[in-house]
């Protein structure tokens, strides 16, 4: 999966679509997305395997419908909600739980899941 499908995919929202709001992220926020969707590349093709994308950017409009806090990460385009089968999450939770590889993809936030995988990362 390249860099600009992730992206698209970080951004797209079916509540957005059925609820009729935006969730573009401003020139900012979209930044912030480009950043995570590379940095998500990376770490997937060390990986391997499949991740597929549960939750993205949260613009305003979405946040107040859906309830997400002011101050998520995901609001700012810097998190996202990762699946993958089982095996793939946990090896992905126990690389970037380590200390060196989360300074050097930026890591501030990781919590596994039964269902999914939540990364955030620094600003860029």
């Amino acid at each position: 999966m390249k860099s600009h499908v992730l992206l698209e995919k970080l951004v797209r929202s079916q509540i957005a679509e059925e609820q009729g709001v935006s969730n573009s992220p401003s020139k900012e926020e979209l930044m912030e997305v480009k950043g995570t969707a590379i940095r998500l590349n990376i770490i997937r093709i060390i990986v391997g395997g499949q991740m597929d994308i549960v939750k993205g950017f949260v613009g305003n409009d979405l946040g107040e419908i859906v309830g997400e806090p002011k101050d998520s990460l995901h609001r700012k385009g810097l998190a996202a909600d990762v699946g993958s089968s089982v095996y793939k999450m946990r090896e992905m939770f126990y690389m970037l739980s380590n200390e060196e590889v989360r300074k050097v993809f930026g890591v501030v936030e990781l919590r596994l899941h039964a269902t999914h995988l939540h990364i955030g990362f620094s600003p860029l």
